[in-house]
Parts: C-alpha cells; sequence; structure tokens
C-alpha cells in the first residue's frame, strides 16, 4: 500500500504521480461469489460503503465456479460463500466426499485474480425443517478442514466461521435466523454481514 500513502502525500503538495499509481486497486472494491444465500443477501444494503460485484447462482455448486467467468474480480477483496449444495445434501460422514469438496474448492480459490480472499464457512441447515441435525455435525467437520487448508494453501486468504452464530445448542439451528431451513432470514443475513466487517 506505499503506493497508496505516496498519492496522499503528493497530493496534499498538489500534485500527483498518476501513472505510477494507475494500477492500485481500491480498497472499496469487493467480488461475492456463492450461490443463492449470496444471490438473496442485499450486499448493496448492508455494504453501502463498498463498490460491489456479485456473481452467483441458485442451487450453484463449487464445481460450477470453475467454468465461471471470474476476472471482473481482478484486483479485489473477494468473498466466497458456497458448498451448501455440496455437503449439504450428505446421507453419512463420507470423509472422501469432504475431501473432494475441499480440493475442489482451493482449486476454485486458487483461478480467482483476487487482491486478497474472504472464505465464509457453510452454516448449517435444516432444509424444510426435515433434515437430522447430522447433516450439521458434518458440516462443521467440513468447515473445520476447510479453514485448515486456505490458511495454509492460500496466499491472502482468510476465513470466518459465521457457522456456530446459527445454531441453538447442540446442532440445531435457530429458526429465527432462517426463512427455509436454508437461506437466512434478515436477522441471520444481519449476523452474517456483521461477522463479514471484521474481516474488510
Amino acid at each position: 500500500m506505499m503506493c497508496g500513502l505516496l498519492r496522499k502525500t503528493l497530493l496534499g503538495l498538489g500534485a500527483c504521480f498518476l501513472m505510477a499509481c494507475s494500477n492500485e486497486y481500491e480498497e472499496t472494491d469487493l467480488c461475492f461469489i456463492g450461490d443463492s444465500i449470496i444471490e438473496l443477501w442485499d450486499l448493496d444494503f448492508y455494504f453501502p460503503e463498498f463498490s460491489i460485484v456479485k456473481l452467483s447462482k441458485s442451487g450453484g455448486k463449487v464445481q460450477d465456479v470453475l467454468d465461471w467467468d471470474v476476472s471482473s474480480c481482478e484486483g479485489k477483496k473477494a468473498v466466497v460463500l458456497i458448498g451448501t449444495n455440496d455437503v449439504g445434501n450428505v446421507a453419512t460422514n463420507n470423509d472422501k466426499i469432504k475431501e473432494n469438496v475441499e480440493s475442489r474448492y482451493i482449486e476454485m480459490l486458487k483461478r480467482i485474480p483476487y487482491e486478497s480472499v474472504v472464505v465464509v464457512s457453510v452454516l448449517p441447515r435444516n432444509l424444510h425443517y426435515d433434515q437430522s441435525e447430522n447433516i450439521n455435525k458434518y458440516i462443521e467437520s467440513f468447515n473445520q478442514g476447510l479453514k485448515a487448508r486456505v490458511m495454509l494453501e492460500v496466499e491472502g486468504g482468510s476465513f470466518v466461521n459465521v457457522f456456530p452464530f446459527f445454531l441453538e445448542d447442540g446442532y440445531a439451528i435457530k429458526k429465527e435466523l432462517f426463512n427455509d431451513g436454508l437461506h437466512p432470514s434478515p436477522a441471520g443475513y444481519e449476523i452474517l454481514s456483521n461477522e463479514l466487517k471484521k474481516f474488510l
């Protein structure tokens, strides 16, 4: 950020070497990538101070993003929230599926041309309120493995664990934070936004 400091100093003197600073990205630029949870998030409302690019798809999976054009994220801070459609319907604690999704996730992150990236944990769920709480034990385990790999393998990466904020005691979801057991309610998005802001 030395270039930014130089620019401010020179502006104070009535001059700025614009050519030297023209490639500096704006810290207020964010690129959100994800599934329907991103799609339904009113980002302009919760993050009015930022210029936002949103790349999202209802039902989207990690594998899908590998085929997306993510060039609009270049030079921006990326925020990635995806994975519930990958690991949220697994009937048993399948370690192989977790490992495969983790590997695809890391591969996906490495092809996004971000300045830095914030990965948001997969939220707990109980879609239509008829899923076993065991699915949230599985999602918690996935989040733990993903966080470890992001911190180890992804340059400029950080991880926001919002998972526990959406749970009652044990692994039951807080129903008031969801509209349908999957997508956050306004109260849920408020928590999600406030926790994310700590990393922006």
